[in-house]
């Protein structure tokens, strides 16, 4: 369990998601976004595929570049779709 020992006073918000933001930070975060970025891959309709990959885009924040969101996004779907983008 985390322990850190605290000043007793008013926190604002702001300092107080800092903090927990230190606390309870998964150190691996950045990693399993990007390994979950690298597998994403098409597995029913495309829609859910759509939706799941914004998803991880936008948790992925500036660690990817558009041309690697757009080539991911591409490689990710079925094939008999990825022909259709790629015409």
């Amino acid at each position: 369990m985390y322990a850190k020992s605290v000043t007793l006073g008013v926190l604002e918000l702001d300092d107080l998601l800092a903090e927990m933001e230190i606390v309870f930070k998964d150190e691996d975060r950045e990693r399993k976004l990007l390994t979950q970025f690298e597998n994403i891959r098409q597995t029913h309709d495309v829609n859910q595929y759509v939706n799941k990959f914004k998803q991880l885009v936008l948790e992925l924040d500036t660690l990817v570049t558009e041309d690697m969101v757009i080539h991911r996004f591409v490689s990710g779907l079925k094939p008999e779709i990825q022909k259709d983008v790629l015409l």
